[in-house]
């Protein structure tokens, strides 16, 4: 997972919904990058509560050109937030052939389409449910690959550009003439 380390990105849940998971893969470790934010203490004391303190790395903020490698390497992106304005995460994961499970709120059902699966954050049993689904059926890996690549693709900062001109362009031309000041 990625994200400033504060409440609103759901780490806690992660972690407890990682939990079972580190009780029934003995390889399996949480990965979670990003810088602290506010409350970021109980987040970081979350692993030990939760009894898997040795089974959950807290890495730091993550540079802009070690995230490839890092999203390769996952098994999976888990990325709960309780809102998001984009997600840029899910993206990013998916533009590395990385199988996405995402919050179904805010902004995130759009920003993943159908290339992931899509859980309530406020579920702990649907986080730790779906981590193991991307984990174990591998046709559904597979599938989520692929659509992640192509659905990605699709979102570049040129595109964004391009409609943010055009939405302005539209705009205007339907400004009506004002007097001049006098």
């Amino acid at each position: 997972s990625l994200g400033t380390l504060h409440p609103r990105k759901n780490f806690r849940r992660l972690i407890a919904a990682f939990a079972p998971l580190a009780e029934r893969y003995s390889d399996l470790t949480l990965v979670i990058g990003g810088g602290r934010g506010w409350q970021f203490k109980e987040i970081l004391a979350e692993p030990a509560a939760q009894g898997v303190g040795n089974r959950v790395r807290f890495v730091g903020f993550v540079a802009e050109e070690d995230l490839p490698a890092l999203y390769s390497a996952a098994e999976l992106l888990s990325f709960p937030s309780l809102y998001e304005g984009c997600g840029i995460p899910i993206l990013e994961a998916m533009a590395c052939g990385t199988p996405v499970l995402a919050s179904n709120h805010s902004s995130m059902p759009e920003v993943t389409g159908s290339a992931g699966v899509l859980a309530d954050p406020t579920d702990t049993e649907a986080w730790t449910e779906g981590m193991e689904r991307l984990l174990t059926d591998t046709a559904l890996r597979a599938r989520l690959v692929s659509l992640g690549i192509q659905h990605a693709s699709r979102f570049t900062w040129e595109r964004a550009a391009g409609e943010l001109v055009a939405v302005y362009m539209e705009l205007l031309s339907r400004r009506t003439p004002r007097a001049p000041f006098r």
